[in-house]
């Protein structure tokens, strides 16, 4: 039969369709557009986050060694009153704990606090040189958070492009629905482009999507 003779096992035509096949070149987007793609190279943190220490929650910026074993029954009296600072807030210089709201009164320390207690350390949520994210890993929602959170707002992806084309055939056509889906799962593009079932429109469809680049 010269229909099936035309036919070739898998394992060779895979190297006849794949063997001239190159990764797309990177392209740089916004980190919006870039979400469900794949990332073309490692990402790392350009710096520490926090870059200092930072307070964890509200409260009094203190130096814990000048206000230890403080309590209501031996307040320690201070000159002045600590900084209050907020959440998220870099520690003054001079100061290495955060002093719950109801630890001074009066003047006062009424409260013990240990050093570092109420602060998050330089780099403790992202160090800087930490991947991010791999080389040809998909960028979802929460590695976007991860990127925006490091200070960047572009990334690297690979973006590759295919167009299918479906002769007119019934059953072929929710299968390049769904190979059209399985690309942009995977962080393609993909376009289905109408074409006719003979060999020359086949031919001319896809010297069209070459021409077209």
């Amino acid at each position: 039969d010269e229909g099936a003779a035309a036919l070739l096992p898998l394992r060779d035509a895979l190297p006849l369709l794949c063997g001239d096949v190159a990764p797309v070149a990177p392209c740089r987007l916004t980190l919006a557009a870039a979400q469900g793609r794949i990332a073309a190279e490692a990402v790392a943190a350009p710096r520490d986050l926090p870059e200092c220490a930072a307070a964890l929650r509200d409260g009094f910026a203190v130096e814990a060694a000048s206000v230890g074993g403080a309590s209501p029954y031996a307040p320690v009296m201070l000159v002045s009153p600590p900084p209050w600072i907020e959440a998220g807030a870099g520690l003054p210089t001079g100061t290495d704990a955060v002093l719950l709201p109801e630890g001074f009164e009066g003047g006062a320390v009424v409260a013990d606090v240990a050093v570092r207690e109420g602060v998050r350390a330089p780099g403790e949520e992202i160090g800087a040189g930490e991947i991010l994210i791999a080389a040809g890993s998909r960028i979802g929602a929460l590695q976007r958070l991860g990127l925006a959170a490091a200070g960047l707002d572009s990334v690297s992806v690979r973006l590759p492009r295919l167009r299918i084309l479906p002769t007119r055939t019934p059953v072929l056509e929710p299968l390049a629905s769904l190979i059209a889906r399985l690309v942009e799962d995977h962080g393609g593009m993909a376009e289905i482009a109408a074409t006719g079932s003979g060999p020359d429109a086949i031919a001319e469809a896809i010297a069209g999507s070459v021409r077209d680049g």
